[in-house]
């Protein structure tokens, strides 16, 4: 489950910043996509969604490893100085 959850936040990084990428992209200062502005409005928010996801992906990876931390600590099988 660690290297899962590394896996996890090494795929949020890249996805987060591909989503910086794409926001950046369809902000208004920026001659990317042209002078359409809902096309930038509708690529910036492409690029907030994908930061969403990014962001749900680490908040996933800390809740398993926080929940797998737990699981250890009241676990009675498991010796007190390991705890």
């Amino acid at each position: 489950a660690l290297q899962a959850t590394r896996a996890l936040m090494i795929v949020s990084i890249i996805v987060t910043v591909a989503g910086l990428g794409v926001a950046c992209m369809g902000m208004k200062c920026t001659n990317c996509g042209g002078d359409d502005k809902t096309r930038k409005s509708r690529i910036a928010m492409t690029g907030g969604i994908i930061i969403l996801i990014g962001s749900l992906c680490a908040i996933v990876a800390c809740s398993w490893y926080a929940h797998d931390i737990i699981q250890a600590f009241y676990n009675p099988f498991t010796p007190v100085n390991t705890k």
